[in-house]
Order: C-alpha cells, then structure tokens, then sequence
C-alpha cells in the first residue's frame, strides 16, 4: 500500500529532509507540502536532497491559483 505524508507547512527545509530520512524505511509514495507555499528554493533543494517526490499547492483552491504557486 502507497504511504504518502501531508507535513502541512510545517516544517524548515532540514527538518523535513531529517524527518522524510527517518521515514524513508516505510518507502514513501509523495510527501505533500512539507515546506511553507512561498519557500519555493527550500521546495527545490529539498527535491534535490531527497528521493521522495514533493506535493506542492496545499493551499490551492483553484486550478488557477495551483499555477500562480510553486
């Protein structure tokens, strides 16, 4: 079964990479929005860093505004 995390906003860039590495045993699927929306470098290095695909948009509540964000 996919297992995937929403880390809602709330995280810095090294915690999310610490806690995305502790979870790694649990082969995670996506890890939606562990960064805030507006910290789109922290959004790119934590890509780079890190294995698990980003979900991005946690607070889009339009197509429209999905594309005005990261």
């Amino acid at each position: 079964v996919p297992i995937g995390i929403d880390m809602g906003m709330a995280y810095s860039l090294s915690g999310a990479l610490r806690t995305i590495e502790r979870l790694d045993e649990y082969d995670l699927a996506f890890v939606e929005q562990p960064l805030p929306a507006y910290d789109v470098e922290g959004h790119v290095l934590l890509r780079q860093k890190s294995r698990v695909p980003l979900l991005a948009d946690h607070g889009a509540m339009s197509v429209a505004e999905a594309y005005g964000s990261i």
